[in-house]
């Protein structure tokens, strides 16, 4: 649960990073959800329409004992992995919170349900990581736009240009 209770410090930094985005009506993917906390905090920041999805049973069932907790309703919650991502919905915004193994064998599923000028935030990932994920990233051309380490944990945020094709 150190993980979902935001005081992780992957969690933490995801945190704060919505804390100052624009999220009212936009579309958010929370991939890797565990317990819903950021596609929770989502929601209560009034985005359109939120979808968390987690390959884990007992992860998706706290995310909606969580839900349920909270008063939240209208989250899509999926078991799975990058395959169940709705192909049908471009996603404003992209969370993955997981480890750099999954950040990379999904990155092409993310990418592709990342909406033009979309923002994509990877954390869950070591400071050791971070030059691995930014290379990933040029691949897909995909433009940086900052990150934060707090204690040997890094958080990185990228920006998909308008033109960009998939």
């Amino acid at each position: 649960m150190a993980f979902g209770t935001g005081h992780h410090e992957t969690t933490y930094m995801m945190l704060h990073a919505l804390i100052d985005m624009p999220l009212e009506n936009k579309s958010v993917l929370d991939f890797g959800c565990g317990t819903g906390i950021l596609a929770i905090f989502a929601k209560m920041r009034h985005c359109a329409y939120t979808v968390a999805i987690d390959y884990d049973p007992l992860s998706t069932q706290n995310t909606l004992e969580n839900m349920d907790v909270n008063g939240i309703a209208n989250i899509d919650v999926l078991l799975g992995d990058a395959t169940v991502i709705p192909q049908n919905k471009h996603f404003d915004v992209v969370l993955a919170n997981i480890t750099r193994n999954v950040i990379l064998d999904s990155f092409a599923a993310l990418y592709n349900s990342l909406a033009p000028n979309g923002v994509i935030l990877f954390s869950g990932i070591l400071e050791d990581d971070i030059d691995m994920i930014k290379q990933t990233a040029e691949q897909y051309q995909l433009q940086y736009q900052n990150q934060q380490v707090r204690g040997n944990w890094a958080f990185l945020a990228f920006k998909k240009g308008e033109g960009v094709k998939e």
